[in-house]
């Protein structure tokens, strides 16, 4: 997925983004199968090629030979993420929460799909448990000051992009947040 590096034309980097790879979520020993593992690559190239609807099919077949699986519910969660479809996006993603409820990536999944429906109080609640889980996550304070961003609350979301980029000072994107925010809140004093 590509986006416009600057200019009024680009959307706040962390609502569009989705991360896409991770070590397991837990020692499965399924996860060691040839099967599974092919599984895997196989749907994340259909993703990574825009065909939806193959990765789809194959992330049904991990499902059905691994039911259950964490990485499994939130691949498919971002599956249909990609199709804009962030209701059941957000049920896959509780799904791998409910296996894995302290996973940070599948909370970070949980929050933007949160935000995405526009269910900001919930998004807010997912960003803040994953710093409570990790406080050195710089995505988790750029996923707060994202959300207080959208909201109109640019003292808080230039409070937490800042903080993003103590944790990350090379990310461009939460530079380019911070100032978006910084020029929002100058405008709105006018």
């Amino acid at each position: 997925m590509s986006h416009p590096v600057c200019g009024n034309n680009r959307k706040n980097h962390i609502n569009a983004t989705i991360i896409r790879t991770r070590p397991p979520a837990v020692n499965l020993s399924i996860m060691n199968t040839p099967d599974i593992n092919t599984l895997f690559s196989q749907a994340n190239r259909f993703l990574q090629a825009g065909q939806i609807p193959q990765a789809i099919k194959i992330c049904k077949k991990i499902l059905a030979v691994s039911p259950g699986h964490p990485d499994g519910y939130n691949l498919m969660g971002i599956l249909f993420s990609e199709r804009k479809d962030y209701r059941q996006a957000l049920h896959y993603f509780r799904l791998a929460l409910k296996a894995v409820p302290e996973e940070p990536l599948f909370l970070l999944n949980t929050a933007k799909a949160h935000k995405n429906l526009r269910q900001f109080n919930d998004a807010i609640d997912s960003f803040r448990k994953i710093i409570t889980i990790n406080p050195n996550l710089h995505f988790s304070y750029a996923g707060l000051g994202s959300v207080y961003l959208e909201q109109g609350n640019y003292e808080d979301a230039i409070k937490y992009f800042q903080t993003a980029i103590r944790l990350a000072p090379d990310n461009s994107d939460h530079h380019y947040n911070l100032s978006l925010a910084f020029q929002k809140n100058n405008n709105h004093d006018m």
